[in-house]
């Protein structure tokens, strides 16, 4: 089995636009891109502000437990519901989760295997 990793990182907002400009002009002159499934953030104190041990505790949580929704994520973590509501939109927000839809109840998956961290230097 093939294990599959997110992609997570620092890199300032120069580079990050630099490679979407890139991007758009190999599809206005018919290249391929390469499609990146990953989550930058500017500067080493938003990433430490969001990914935090509590946000970590989630996502093992989700990848472990598969809850059938974030009312069970919550009870499971034994935390406040909101909280926990607040923590997964964030956590889809970002490409780290996604909700998927199962009759009245969208369940938070995690459809990796583990992240990888990267930092421009």
């Amino acid at each position: 089995m093939k294990v599959k990793f997110k992609t997570i990182g620092i890199r300032s907002s120069e580079d990050a636009l630099k490679d979407a400009a890139e991007a758009m002009q190999s599809i206005v002159q018919g290249r391929k891109t390469l499609h990146v499934s990953a989550c930058y953030f500017a500067s080493m104190k938003a990433f430490h502000n969001v990914l935090t041990p509590k946000m970590y505790e989630l996502l093992k949580v989700i990848r472990k437990s598969r809850p059938a929704s974030v009312k069970e994520l919550a009870a499971i973590l034994g935390r406040d519901g909101s909280s926990v509501q607040a923590d997964v939109d964030a956590l889809v927000n970002m490409g780290l989760i996604e909700l998927e839809n199962h009759g009245e109840q969208r369940s938070p998956r995690v459809h990796y295997d583990g992240i990888r961290v990267e930092m421009v230097i």
